[in-house]
Order: C-alpha cells, then structure tokens, then sequence
C-alpha cells in the first residue's frame, strides 16, 4: 500500500505539471494578458530600462541552473526513463493507443522496485547525474533565449531580433564536490569529465553537422 501511494503521488505530479503547461499554452494562445513570469511580463517590470542598458546588463549576466545531487537522492534510472516516457505520452492527443501505452508504463513502474539493493558510490552518483541532465536540455535554453529575443523585440519595437549572448547555462558540481562528498578524488573527478564529454560532444557535432545539412553553402 505504501509502494502504491508513492507512485500515485509521482504519477499526480506528471499529471498536474503536463495540466499547468496546457493551461500556459491556452493562455498564451487566447491573447491573454501577459502572464507573471512569462518574458513579455518580465520586461514590463523594467518598463524604465532602456533598450542600450538592458542589454549591457544581458553582456554581462549569469544564470546558471546547477545541480547538487547525492547518492541517497537520486532515484532509479528506471523509475525516472518510465516517467519521462508517461510525461510525454500524455501530452499526446487521447485516443486508445496512448491509453494502452500509459496503462502499459504504469505498469511497469509497479513492477520496478523504488528501492536499490546495493548502495551507490561517488561514480554511480556521476552517471546517474549525467543520465538526469540529456541533451535537449541545451536545446531548451537556446528555444529560451530565442523566445527572449522576440520579447524583446516586441518590447522596443526593434527592427530585427537582437542578439543575446548564451547567458542561460547548466551546470553542475557532482563528481567535483570534494567539501560535500568525502568518496570524489582525482579518480571520480575524470570519470564525471569522460561521461560529460561523451553526452556533450556528440551532441555538439548533430548541431554542426545539422547547421551544415541547411546551409546554402555546399559541405566541404
């Protein structure tokens, strides 16, 4: 009984969050009134900045979104790829396939142990933090920084779109923390680069190979 309300519970969060998004996505559909939090509100607040001081400001500012996870934290690959896979079939259109392929993921989040046997090391916490954060995340800012740029443009009535330097980043201390985690040595500290290296560059030549495939200018 206890197991069955512990993933009621992470299956009402799914829910609610993919709820709140489409009723973000409505009102900014319907032409509402700019929604606090949104950019377009955002720059409404600073309505006295200027164009040329605002973005003196974004040359120099940093937001960083990072990520301090321990071993005792983190919750099974498992558990978090299933979720991942009901999150995004939920947000598909109803009808009785995605219905059984929900019914199909619940199922086998009941059939998954939310408990691990063995206890993490400083290295499984690494892969584990890598796993967390995939590439699209990258994507994710860069869709934010555009979004901001069309903001900002409807804001002063640009031209054209500035251009906002990539202050939006993801960054994260696991397999570094040597104050938090007595385990991390040189030893984990390589590890958490190898595995970052491995996630980050691929994904950086899909990008350049996918600027090159739609640029007018033939390929080398």
């Amino acid at each position: 009984m206890v197991r069955a309300f512990s993933f009621f519970s992470h299956l009402l969060n799914i829910a609610e969050d993919e709820q709140q998004h489409r009723r973000r996505r409505a009102h900014a559909e319907a032409g509402s009134p700019r929604r606090p939090g949104s950019f377009s509100h955002a720059l409404d607040e600073v309505h006295d900045v200027g164009h040329d001081a605002l973005m003196h400001w974004f040359a120099r500012a940093q937001s960083r979104r990072c990520s301090p996870r321990h071993p005792t934290e983190v919750q099974r690959q498992s558990i978090l790829d299933t979720e991942r896979e009901i999150a995004r079939l939920i947000a598909q259109p109803q009808g009785v396939e995605r219905d059984a392929a929900i019914h199909a993921e619940v199922l086998r989040l009941w059939l998954t142990s939310m408990l691990r046997l063995v206890r993490l090391q400083a290295a499984d916490e690494v892969t584990n933090g890598v796993n967390y954060f995939p590439p699209h995340l990258s994507a994710g800012a860069a869709a934010a920084l555009c979004e901001f740029e069309h903001a900002l443009k409807e804001r002063f009535a640009l031209a054209e779109l500035p251009w906002l330097p990539p202050f939006l980043t993801v960054g994260s201390w696991i397999g570094g923390d040597r104050d938090g985690n007595p385990n991390v040595d040189a030893s984990v500290l390589r590890t958490a680069l190898m595995l970052q290296a491995r996630l980050l560059f691929p994904h950086y030549l899909e990008e350049v190979n996918s600027s090159a495939a739609s640029s007018a200018f033939p390929r080398a």
